[in-house]
């Protein structure tokens, strides 16, 4: 250039990079706060995380961080580690993370760690563990806390308040088998379905629930206890003449006769399961027990199931829901609904034990049949078990044979069972179950099969009709589900919501899951089921214009570690009821205005607990 020179001067400040580390747990220091666990299941397993954070200190430029974490001793473990070189021989991990690149940057990487309660262990667990730093302010070594609480599964109070009113003794469709018998063996199932430190009590009532002839069982100790002598006892008090059906249906009185019973429980976990097959027509008013219920502490969890198609009381759902339980109907027990009151129970057992059903299916089995089912058990099961129920015949279950194959092909029968440590095995009139425990070094991960044989003679007519349950009774694996229904008139809109979970974390199913419903009339449909949050998936069910039981349920697969593909299952039963008659609206409101006059004029009129006599004539004027 033609111009004069230019002199630049060029300078940078030169920074030999030292990074700042800390390691926090939920947004605290460290040595003010351990990693917790909180208290865990025997043979469950629960995750917790803590950071360890990079940044520049002193607003001076950062530098590249080193950190080794220590092995971790048993049951403690990483179950998932930053990028980085392989897991050192003692057990130690080493990773690198960049330098920040700013003085307002926070690198930070998450370390998951394990914990796997022991099974015959209990209390606390504590381990102090030290992560090491190159960081050189302000400290370079992190003392952590690791501590959790290893429990048994909690124990649990529960009373079954069955109906025995006279209409108990209608068939149910399928043979000659009444609805009290098919009630009874869903209880016996119920009954066999409990772990062996919970307690179970019976009540009964028809026009009548009276303490202390119609509470049949007390709360009994511990199922488990002197051999199973409680739980011996409570299924003779069912196979008793004690439930014979008679007279009318008082479920508030009932209901209040069995929470009276349930409050004289010890536990933290009082549940209350009412089975009716009739309306409400006689007694104390549901209501009435409804809100002297729920004021009960511990809070009582109420299920509710209805025998039938349209016998379900809307006050027998409120009090269902609001006591943290749920309500079902079963419609009429026929074709693919024989098994469903079993099925209902066996959902109802493992929802207050935190388990979850896997699969459902109902079959039959001609003579000579045999068959297999197969189900996928992976790391997030600790207890898993296998139910067969037949419909009870001459023939069966006397020549019904069910035995399991492991997923390395071990055949597992009744006898291997009652001998082999880590199995148990019990039969009833109409059920077997195989329950299985996860043992280190058996085979577990993978598909297990319940083999059903039908023995009777080749060419005979004794066809073995029979439902196999799954039911992982220790599980990180939930499939918590509800149904919605703000109305029970024809026209009503249903909404069924699903929330899996894995370890108390959301997580999604493989692609395809539906919900099947059948309506009242027995067609089927299948349902679309819409994430419409995270983690939230529901369906609607908007034609409900027939009156009835509307039977709903969704199986949902999910692959977990190693590639293990397993499912599981719930069952949601809704309710449309007729439109109330003429003559029944014209009755409600002449009671109404009845009521109206004498508050008009002064006087106190009490809500009248059944229809006023000669109520269907209006009056005058009125």
């Amino acid at each position: 250039s033609n111009a004069p020179d230019l002199t630049v001067a060029l300078g940078a400040n030169v920074c030999s990079g030292q990074p700042s580390a800390q390691v926090r747990v939920e947004g605290m220091v460290s040595s003010t706060q351990p990693l917790d666990f909180g208290a865990v299941t025997q043979g469950l397993t629960m995750y917790r995380t803590f950071q360890v954070l990079n940044w520049a200190f002193d607003f001076e430029c950062g530098g590249e961080l080193l950190v080794e974490l220590p092995p971790l001793p048993a049951p403690f473990f990483y179950a998932e580690l930053p990028p980085g070189g392989p897991v050192q021989e003692d057990g130690s991990y080493l990773f690198t993370m960049r330098a920040p690149v700013s003085d307002t940057e926070i690198v930070f990487q998450s370390v998951v760690v394990g914990f796997e309660a022991p099974q015959n262990e209990e209390g606390a667990i504590v381990h102090e563990i030290e992560i090491r730093t190159s960081a050189a302010e302000p400290e370079a070594n992190w003392p952590l806390t690791l501590m959790a609480t290893a429990v048994p599964p909690a124990p649990l109070d529960a009373v079954l308040v069955i109906d025995r009113s006279g209409s108990m003794n209608d068939p149910v469709g399928v043979g000659e088998r009444t609805r009290k018998e098919v009630a009874v063996e869903a209880a016996e199932l119920f009954v066999n379905m409990l772990a062996d430190n919970q307690h179970i009590g019976i009540v009964r009532y028809n026009q009548n629930s009276d303490n202390p002839q119609d509470v049949l069982l007390d709360l009994t100790g511990e199922l488990g206890a002197d051999d199973g002598a409680g739980r011996d006892q409570a299924l003779a008090v069912l196979a008793s003449d004690a439930l014979s059906p008679s007279g009318s249906t008082a479920i508030g009185t009932g209901m209040l006769n069995g929470s009276e019973v349930l409050s004289t429980g010890t536990t933290e976990l009082p549940v209350m399961v009412v089975l009716t097959d009739g309306r409400h027509n006689t007694g104390i008013e549901i209501e009435t027990a409804r809100e002297e219920i729920v004021a009960r502490i511990p809070r009582q969890k109420i299920f509710a199931v209805g025998i039938g198609l349209d016998q379900y009381q809307r006050e027998v759902s409120q009090i269902a829901t609001e006591g943290g339980g749920a309500a079902h109907v079963t419609g009429e027990l026929t074709g693919a609904r024989e098994f469903l009151l079993h099925k209902l129970y066996a959902q109802i057992v493992t929802d207050i034990g935190s388990g979850s059903l896997i699969r459902d299916p109902r079959r039959d089995l001609s003579p000579g049949g045999r068959h297999s089912v197969p189900f996928g058990v992976c790391e997030t099961d600790q207890e898993v078990e296998f139910i067969v129920v037949c419909r009870p015949t001459a023939v069966h279950p006397k020549y019904m044979r069910v035995w399991l194959e492991t997923p390395k092909g071990e055949m597992i029968d009744a006898s291997i069972a009652q001998s082999s440590y880590g199995f148990d095995y019990r039969e009833h009139s109409n059920h077997v179950i195989y329950r299985v425990i996860r043992k280190k070094g058996a085979a577990w991960l993978g598909q297990w099969k319940v083999w059903v044989y039908n023995a009777a003679q080749a060419g005979s007519r004794s066809k073995l009709y029979y439902t196999v349950l799954g039911a992982a009774r220790r599980t990180g694996l939930l499939l918590p589900g509800r149904l919605l229904q703000d109305s029970y008139e024809p026209g009503a809109v249903m909404k069924v919501v699903f929330e899996p979970t894995l370890y108390g974390l959301a997580v999604a199913p493989l692609p395809g899951a539906a919900v099947r419903l059948e309506r009242p009339d027995g067609q089927v449909r299948v349902l679309e089921l819409l994430e419409t949050e995270p983690g939230h998936y529901e369906a609607k069910v908007q034609d409900t214009s027939l009156v009835g039981s509307y039977e709903l349920s969704c199986e949902m697969q999910f692959r977990l570690k190693k590639g293990c593909i397993t499912s599981r299952f719930r069952q949601l039963t809704g309710v449309i009821l007729p439109y109330p008659s003429h003559k029944d609206r014209r009755l409600e409101c002449c009671q109404r205005l009845e009521r109206l006059e004498a508050l008009s004029s002064g006087n106190r009129v009490e809500k009248p607990k059944r229809p006023l006599p000669g109520a269907e004539r209006l009056r005058p004027g009125h």
